[in-house]
């Protein structure tokens, strides 16, 4: 097999580190069809593998790896000119692929409507945005996941995977520890909230092979923890003993609700304001990979990224579930981070190359988008970006959490090639 068509065929199934514990049955039914499409592409039989990809690019639309299938299947079965139209959807979703190094292509190589397309696919790999270091860390191997901002003191607090612990950052820039999981233990922190109205800051923290000390009795095993801001104690630990959990973003209401993504098990979860438990909010079959979420600005809807899916928008008072429209130029896979924006939605999206932050306007009915722009591309300091938090038109982001660095025995996996951990600031204005 073509080496290229290998690389994004893997690209179906592995967006990153993290585990995808499907539900969706259109993600099912389109990895079945791909697995179906490579057997027919190793026998030659390139009709076949044309056929399969479309069908499961029917159950997964601009999908950028099946895109690209559908026009190596074209241009295998010598029709050109729709070879040339999936390739040329791709170039204006600013993706890149490397089709001008793919044999398969060979009967286009020659064509300048495909030399045009390849020209837009480099000119994807170019620097872009104006995000400028917000602070950055002198501990290079904590895994860092998520940011949180309290405007209350102004300080910042950034969650370390594989150190188990939050550092708070100040407003004159110095770093010192919040919490570290010890004597109360806890694992790795992925999304964090401050609720600066009642003094406390809330965490999602699950127990991954990446963390350091990690057993394999705990896996599965996540908790959300409410801090006091002052002391950095433990209030309260959440969790859920049946099933493995894994609770990667959370999001409070103005009545002090919050609202919790679990990407392993796929459903949300919720704690209400004064009770000491977490319950079921909603189970969808919709989701295959759940990560980020934010409300509405009026708090009637909830908004999901699906890292395998794309978006949805759910009404929380009849728990609705629906895909959000998006436009023909647009992929919404891959998305991490997940922020609403003056009727807008801000995405983080390392499931893609270039990875970047993306901003996409919606509709008054937030049914449709209508139209997105490209934030921030290719960063110098990009080496998967995760979560981030929002201070008014200032949009604060991790940009360098290293998981590709880190394996799954708790190790590391080049020393070298670790980076200082930096959050990167974006004037959204």
């Amino acid at each position: 097999m073509n080496k290229f068509v290998c690389f994004v065929f893997l690209l179906l199934f592995v967006f990153n580190t993290k585990t995808i514990y499907p539900q969706n049955i259109d993600y099912l039914k389109s990895n079945e069809l791909r697995k179906e499409s490579i057997n027919k592409y190793l026998s030659k039989d390139y009709s076949g593998f044309l056929q399969k990809t479309l069908d499961a690019i029917q159950l997964r639309k601009n999908h950028p790896a099946l895109i690209y299938n559908t026009a190596i299947g074209y241009a295998l079965t010598n029709n050109i000119d729709s070879a040339i139209s999936y390739l040329n959807q791709l170039a204006y979703m600013k993706l890149y692929f490397p089709a001008e190094k793919d044999s398969d292509f060979v009967s286009l190589w020659e064509n300048q409507n495909f030399k045009n397309i390849v020209t837009k696919f480099e000119s994807a790999l170019s620097q872009y945005g104006k995000s400028e270091i917000a602070f950055s860390l002198n501990e290079k191997d904590l895994l860092t996941e998520s940011v949180a901002y309290n405007p209350v003191t102004k300080n910042f607090y950034v969650g370390s995977v594989h150190k188990r612990k939050i550092i708070c950052i100040s407003n004159d820039g110095k770093a010192e520890l919040f919490a570290e999981s010890g004597e109360n233990t806890f694992g790795g922190v992925f999304g964090m909230k401050i609720d600066s109205k009642n003094n406390l800051l809330w965490a999602c923290t699950g127990y991954l092979p990446q963390m350091s000390g990690f057993n394999e009795s705990q896996n599965g095993i996540s908790e959300i923890i409410k801090f006091d801001l002052n002391s950095g104690k433990i209030l309260q630990k959440y969790s859920i003993d049946e099933g493995e959990h894994l609770f990667g973003d959370l999001v409070i209401d103005s009545n002090g609700n919050f609202y919790i993504s679990d990407s392993r098990d796929n459903n949300i979860y919720c704690i209400k304001y004064g009770d000491d438990k977490i319950t079921l909010f909603l189970s969808s079959n919709n989701f295959a990979s759940l990560q980020g979420i934010d409300f509405s600005a009026d708090e009637d809807f909830l908004f999901a990224a699906d890292y395998a899916m794309g978006l949805y928008k759910i009404e929380i008072k009849n728990k609705n579930v629906s895909s959000i429209n998006i436009p023909k130029d647009l992929s919404v896979l891959g998305i991490d981070g997940l922020y609403f924006y003056k009727n807008s939605l801000i995405g983080i999206q390392n499931g893609v190359n270039p990875q970047r932050v993306i901003k996409m306007n919606l509709d008054n009915n937030l049914e449709n988008i209508t139209s997105w722009e490209l934030l921030e591309a290719n960063n110098e300091y990009f080496f998967e970006p995760t979560l981030g938090v929002l201070n008014g038109d200032y949009f604060y982001y991790i940009a360098n959490s290293q998981w590709p660095n880190f394996n799954e025995d708790g190790t590391i996996a080049s020393e070298e090639k670790l980076q200082f951990p930096v959050v990167l600031k974006l004037n959204l204005r």
